[in-house]
């Protein structure tokens, strides 16, 4: 029978039997398969890559057997060119069109600003991956605002971080003339925004999953599982009344990388009522295939209308040794070409460039364990890695890596292992943590005092990651009374998660009485100005390269007329000091992580500490 190529209007097919050498013609297809149908043992092969398969076909010994369909050429055509939505336009803003004046940048940046807001209101669709700090809100708010009052925009839905949403509603008021009676906040306590008295509608990500998962159960009341297709949202009804284009915007952008969770893909049933899409994030993509989602919501000709794992065979050889469907690398050449696209619908800008702050004088903080913390964290990684060695016969880094959040636990708290699911069977090892206590034995406190000491009149922000580590900073700070939020405080009656991060960071900004913030990394990293406050310690973090660089610019950043002081506590020959590389070279672990050395003698008696054992 040969190799048949043929399509069913909606894919491209591969079938063969019968061929003279089976696993070569095999091999050639899986390079460009997307799935394989068992029942009728044929292969579904990626648009994109159909040509280059066909090719390589055609180069088989059984080419003679090769039967294709006339009308594949015009379907690979149909399938994978789609016209570009993204429009240009003659912008005619001025500095005197904006309610506020933009900032004066460093030279040769003065008019960066200025500049930006000129893309935002040229083009319909245009992403600002600025720095944290460099005042993305303000440009595409003044952008709205133009055209607002042109009456080329009414309807605007604006997506951020929880944070983000409370501190949208305020920068609308002091960077617009928008009538903020026609503002409304969408989540648990409006759940029906989008009604015909409101223009703008504001919201975190996961408020804008709730209003759509209640608009679906309103209109299919017995359905027990939210499963929909089409957007549940009444744009339609909401948008062409006004006669007049829509605008989507997209803060924190980063917080929709993944395009596989369920907000994703309510995101992507939303996007295409709105004509104007723009995008805002000082942290895009600490990863290449972050970028796919993004760009796929600013317009679809940018990913060339492809899914995300055929986007992902297009630009990076997918399968490893450990998975088929890891990503193994990204391909050079298609990085130039990722790149080149992401450049012509975006603008990077980053703080130190282009704004005249005061330095931010960034000192690692080493310190060395104490007697009992040392022994638990030595004994803890002597037993999980002889484990690992009984159960696999070697060390191999990667799982090792795996294992490397839950050693840090002997650093960070060790009284967290008795609550972890991985059970600890040494006695003696459990009887150390039992008998651990974080004011007396934790190796970092002392350097921390000495830190706050060193700044007496400064307000101060102390970053950690596990809430039990912020309640034991608390007891151990109560003389300077500390403020606290962390992902598990305890939220007053009647009072939201936001309106309480906003509660106590007014409080902590305004107040005389609280000097020191101890903020939890995850909870306080993204669209929050805290300028009052000068410096900042990490106490702990976890490997979360964009969770901690955005917390890092919570204070350095337009407004701040102080010198900024970062310090980064570490224990030093520990897990510890590499887990703040991988936080200041997000490169780490590819690097050296994943090197073949990386498991040496040197390292292993170094880095884990395992002196004696």
């Amino acid at each position: 029978m040969g190799i048949k190529v043929y399509t069913d209007d909606k894919t491209i097919w591969v079938t063969f039997q019968n061929v003279n050498n089976f696993n070569l013609v095999l091999s050639t297809v899986k390079q460009y398969k997307k799935s394989y149908d068992p029942k009728l043992k044929r292969w579904e092969i990626n648009p994109h890559r159909a040509n280059d398969l066909l090719k390589d076909l055609e180069t088989l010994e059984e080419s003679e057997l090769l039967e294709i369909e006339n009308r594949i050429e015009e379907k690979i055509t149909q399938f994978t060119n789609i016209p570009s939505e993204i429009k240009y336009y003659r912008s005619f803003i001025e500095r005197d069109n904006l309610k506020v004046p933009p900032i004066i940048g460093k030279a040769p940046y003065e008019d960066y600003q200025m500049e930006d807001i000129f893309y935002l209101t040229s083009r319909n669709r245009f992403a600002l991956f600025n720095k944290q700090g460099t005042g993305k809100s303000y440009e595409f708010i003044s952008a709205l605002d133009y055209y607002s009052a042109r009456k080329k925009i009414q309807k605007v839905l604006i997506l951020s971080s929880g944070t983000g949403t409370y501190n949208m509603y305020k920068e609308l008021q002091k960077f617009s003339t928008i009538d903020m009676k026609k503002v409304a906040i969408a989540g648990v306590d409006n759940r029906e925004p989008f009604v015909p008295e409101v223009d703008i509608v504001l919201s975190s990500y996961r408020g804008f999953l709730l209003v759509s998962d209640h608009a679906y159960k309103k209109k299919f009341p017995k359905k027990e599982v939210v499963d929909y297709r089409k957007c549940p949202l009444p744009f339609e009804e909401w948008i062409a009344p006004t006669g007049v284009s829509s605008a989507l915007i997209l803060d924190e952008s980063h917080l929709i990388s993944n395009p596989r969770a369920r907000s994703s893909k309510v995101l992507r049933l939303a996007a295409p009522f709105f004509e104007y899409r723009y995008l805002a994030t000082g942290t895009p993509a600490d990863r290449y295939e972050k970028y796919y989602n993004q760009l796929w919501m600013m317009d679809r000709s940018l990913v060339k209308n492809m899914d995300y794992q055929d986007w992902l065979n297009e630009y990076a050889k997918v399968g490893t040794e450990f998975s088929d469907w890891a990503i193994d690398h990204f391909r050079p050449e298609k990085i130039v070409e990722l790149q080149k696209i992401i450049r012509g619908v975006s603008v990077r800008r980053l703080a130190d460039k282009v704004l005249n702050l005061p330095i931010n004088l960034i000192q690692p903080y080493y310190v060395p364990f104490k007697p009992l913390q040392k022994e638990i964290y030595q004994t803890l990684v002597f037993e999980k890695l002889k484990k690992l060695k009984e159960a696999e016969g070697a060390l191999e880094t990667r799982k090792v890596a795996l294992y490397f959040q839950y050693l840090l636990l002997a650093i960070d708290n060790p009284k967290i292992l008795l609550n972890h699911e991985d059970k600890i069977e040494n006695q003696t090892l459990l009887h150390k943590i039992k008998t651990f206590d974080f004011q007396k034995d934790h190796s970092k406190l002392e350097a921390l005092r000495d830190i706050i000491d060193k700044h007496p009149t400064s307000k101060i922000i102390i970053w950690n990651s596990h809430p039990s580590v912020a309640e034991e900073l608390y007891l151990f700070l109560k003389e300077f009374n500390p403020l606290m939020i962390h992902g598990k405080s305890l939220i007053p009656p009647k009072t939201t998660k936001d309106q309480f991060k906003s509660q106590i960071i007014q409080q902590f900004i305004k107040s005389k009485e609280h000097r020191i913030l101890i903020a939890g990394l995850q909870v306080l990293n993204t669209s929050v100005t805290i300028v009052e406050a000068n410096v900042q310690i990490v106490f702990d973090s976890d490997f979360n390269y964009t969770i901690f660089d955005q917390a890092m610019k919570r204070m350095h950043r337009i407004g701040q007329v102080q010198n900024v002081y970062t310090y980064y506590i570490a224990v030093d020959h520990s897990l510890d000091v590499v887990r703040k590389m991988n936080l200041d070279d997000k490169e780490y672990f590819d690097k050296t992580f994943l090197s073949e050395s990386f498991l040496s003698k040197e390292n292993l008696h170094n880095i884990f500490n395992m002196e004696g054992k």
